[in-house]
């Protein structure tokens, strides 16, 4: 990610402003700490007072719970799944045909 506008990255040496996590960049390790500093710690009155990350737990616990209760509903479709916060995958059986059916 390009952290610096175009008429100051041109008087940059190349690569300079471009890694967040390059190390030793005064505007990259304030940004990325900046990042994870609300990511961790800014409460959210939106997610009821939660940080970000205690906002992904919950919700993770609630996809989990879904996902447990798809696979005991129908144990002959939904074989396995996993994940974390918002992002999850899951196995099925008969592939096409949920493919099909969700199409």
């Amino acid at each position: 990610m390009t952290l610096a506008s175009e008429r100051y990255a041109n008087s940059m040496p190349l690569g300079w402003h471009s890694s967040t996590w390059g190390g030793g960049k005064v505007l990259d390790n304030n940004y990325a700490w900046t990042v994870l500093d609300t990511y961790m710690n800014y409460r959210d009155p939106v997610f009821q007072e939660m940080t970000y990350l205690e906002n992904q737990l919950t919700k993770s616990e609630y996809i989990s719970a879904a996902f447990d209760w798809l696979r005991d509903r129908h144990p002959n479709i939904l074989t396995e799944f996993s994940g974390m916060g918002g992002m999850w995958g899951f196995s099925v059986r008969y592939r096409d045909d949920v493919c099909t059916a969700a199409w």
